[in-house]
């Protein structure tokens, strides 16, 4: 069985576009309304609410920047450390974790990992917003990436080793013009154009 990469970007599309308060990059999950009753709680405050040690709750007694505990088929809380300092990182720990709920895994393996991982990459620096910004002129580098997009240098990184490999079979999907007006502002501002004008799909990345 291998992972699901066109579930995982379909995904993290649909939950964008269904987001209406998420116009911009980078933006805090936490504050999207889901289709899942998902909840995001600190562990700190977890344990101090309950009066447990942290210790207690971490699955396999590894201390983790973040996990889920799916409660039934459509509610689930994600749990987060909040002494996390790097900003990129403790976001795309949410949007991992939120992967793992939204394609309802039901274990904790490679795959499902793959998978989580993928989904967060395209919740955060979506396939879309990318070639509409390459094609507007914007160079796509991992700088560029990290800047645009707010996510860890990391992430960057692997998105860019990824387009690269990819960069052939990317083009418009068919959620890119709904994609493309949604953030229609948060493009034009990261574009050397500050005008709409009509340029042929080219990636150069």
């Amino acid at each position: 069985m291998k992972p699901d990469f066109e579930r995982c970007k379909e995904l993290a599309t649909i939950t964008l576009l269904m987001a209406d308060d998420v116009v911009a990059f980078p933006f805090d999950p936490r504050e999207i309304r889901y289709a899942h009753d998902i909840m995001f709680i600190s562990m700190q405050h977890y344990c101090r609410s309950v009066g447990v040690p942290l210790s207690s709750i971490m699955p396999g007694g590894f201390f983790k920047d973040g996990f889920n505990v799916i409660h039934a088929a459509d509610q689930a809380l994600i749990f987060y450390n909040e002494e996390v300092d790097s900003p990129g990182r403790f976001n795309w720990t949410l949007g991992h974790e939120l992967g793992h709920v939204l394609l309802e895994h039901k274990q904790d393996g490679d795959i499902e990992e793959v998978e989580a991982h993928f989904f967060a990459a395209n919740f955060y620096m979506p396939d879309d917003i990318i070639c509409e910004l390459a094609a507007r002129g914007t160079p796509i580098t991992q700088a560029a990436l990290m800047n645009i997009f707010g996510v860890s240098s990391y992430a960057a990184a692997k998105k860019m080793n990824y387009l690269r490999r990819t960069r052939r079979n990317l083009g418009p999907s068919e959620y890119s013009s709904h994609m493309i007006e949604k953030f229609h502002d948060f493009i034009r501002y990261n574009t050397p154009f500050q005008y709409d004008i009509d340029l042929k799909f080219v990636l150069d990345f």
